[in-house]
């Protein structure tokens, strides 16, 4: 989530981060990361990131308040 909001030139920091266990991932399987802005006003960045397995379950989500830096 910081690594899209930094390719999207909104230069933040994370000020939390959340992340919902829902079902295991074992290791050595594929999963699949895809990062989404769901919200910017004033200096606050909301983020959400499902993982996803090959079947398509998505064992945890990850959720992200970003709070963009002033420039000096």
């Amino acid at each position: 989530m910081a690594k899209l909001s930094y390719e999207l030139g909104y230069n933040t920091v994370t000020g939390s981060l959340d992340i919902k266990f829902r079902k295991p991932a074992p290791i050595l399987e594929p999963l699949s990361v895809y990062g989404e802005i769901t919200g910017a006003k004033g200096r606050i960045v909301k983020a959400r990131a499902p993982i996803s397995k090959e079947d398509g379950t998505i064992p945890a989500t990850g959720t992200s308040t970003l709070v963009r830096q002033s420039r000096s």
